[in-house]
């Protein structure tokens, strides 16, 4: 697939590969001050997080060691690092673990960064708060750039899919650990008092791209 072709982020490819992707290229250092050395997918141009919005939920991280779910080509796995955390990086995708590890090598921090490549289903998120006491799960959301989820009045854990009711649970239950999660700024609130845990929402805005929240629930 053309969305998990890597490519380097100063390659002219990129300029003309779909219109779709044009608004998130002209902000390209926004997603990563060393874009053009950078690795990168399609799919990472809008689905990486802007540097600054990493950089401000890595300083929220409140344990040495972090695990980072979909961590795509290390936009919150490279914060954190910077910020001297330990992070384990999980993807199901080679190619963006590739990226992310030669991006992490750029920034100068890859010995803080182990990456697992791993089908991330249901079944299997609860196992993975072994790794770490800190967990930052940044779930696919985005769609194909377009932003549809936009189109709804309430964005709610079932529409991260099969994760969402996984992704809940755990926030509800795995009360002695930290849990940050990406979420479109529409998300629903309510849902997120219903999790009976303590909770601190963040806005992130940034030029042309979408707003959006990390929702933090401290450990008890």
């Amino acid at each position: 697939m053309l969305e998990k072709k890597i490519f380097r982020g100063s390659s002219d490819c990129l300029k003309s590969v779909d219109k779709k992707y044009a608004k998130y290229y002209d902000v390209r250092y926004n997603i990563l001050s060393k874009f053009d050395d950078a690795l990168i997918t399609l799919n990472s141009i809008y689905s990486t997080k802007p540097e600054s919005s990493c950089l401000d939920i890595a300083a929220r991280i409140s344990n040495p060691t972090v695990v980072d779910l979909f961590c795509g080509i290390g936009g919150l796995s490279i914060a954190a690092a910077r910020y001297g955390k330990h992070v384990i990086a999980i993807d199901n995708s080679a190619s963006e673990l590739i990226a992310l590890r030669h991006n992490a090598d750029l920034y100068g921090v890859s010995e803080k960064i182990r990456t697992l490549r791993i089908n991330l289903n249901p079944s299997k998120l609860s196992s993975l708060f072994d790794y770490g006491d800190s967990l930052i799960i940044d779930p696919p959301w985005n769609g194909d750039g377009k932003s549809k989820y936009l189109a709804k009045a309430c964005f709610q854990f079932e529409d991260f899919g099969s994760l969402g009711i996984i992704i809940s649970t755990l926030i509800s239950t795995k009360l002695n650990k930290q849990i940050i999660l990406c979420a479109p700024r529409n998300f629903d609130r309510e849902k997120i008092s219903e999790c009976r845990r303590e909770y601190h929402i963040f806005e992130h805005e940034s030029e042309k791209r979408e707003p959006f929240l990390s929702i933090e629930f401290p450990a008890s």
